[in-house]
C-alpha cells in the first residue's frame, strides 16, 4: 500500500532530505514550502501522514498542526524544528502532534518514527474498520 505524505518544509535541502528518505519507503510525497500552500493541498487531498517545520515564512508550523487535526482528527503530524525547547515540545504533543523532530535530522530516528507511526496507523485503521 503506497502511504501518501504531506510534507511542509521552507528549506530546501531539509525538504529533499526528508522526501529522499520518505520515497525510500514507497511514500508518495507532496510538498510545500509554506503552511498555507500545505492546508491548500491538505484541503484537495487524502494524507496518511503530514510532516511539518515549526518555523514556516507564513504560518507557524504549530497553526498548521491544530488545522490539521481540526480536518482529520485520525491524521498524524509530525512536528520538525530546527530550535528546539521544552516549551515548543510540550505544545506541539499537547496539540496532538505525533512526535516532535530536531533538526539537523537523524536518518535512522526518522526512519525508526516514521516505522513507529505507520505501524501505529494501520491499528487505528483496523480499529476504525472493525468498529463499522
Amino acid at each position: 500500500m503506497t502511504r501518501r505524505v504531506l510534507l511542509i518544509e521552507d528549506d530546501p535541502g531539509e525538504q529533499d532530505l526528508i522526501a529522499e528518505v520518505l520515497s525510500l519507503r514507497g511514500c508518495r510525497v507532496d510538498k510545500a514550502s509554506t503552511g498555507r500552500e500545505g492546508l491548500r493541498l491538505l484541503e484537495r487531498n487524502f494524507y496518511d501522514l503530514v510532516l511539518c517545520d515549526v518555523k514556516l515564512p507564513d504560518l507557524s508550523g504549530l497553526d498548521v498542526l491544530v488545522k490539521a487535526r481540526e480536518h482529520d482528527s485520525d491524521l498524524g503530524v509530525i512536528i520538525i524544528t530546527a530550535y528546539p525547547s521544552v516549551p515548543s515540545a510540550v505544545s506541539a504533543i499537547q496539540r496532538g502532534a505525533y512526535d516532535y523532530l530536531q533538526k539537523p535530522l537523524n536518518v535512522d530516528h526518522l526512519e525508526h518514527t516514521l516505522d513507529r507511526y505507520f505501524d501505529y496507523y494501520e491499528l487505528v485503521r483496523e480499529n476504525r474498520r472493525l468498529r463499522m
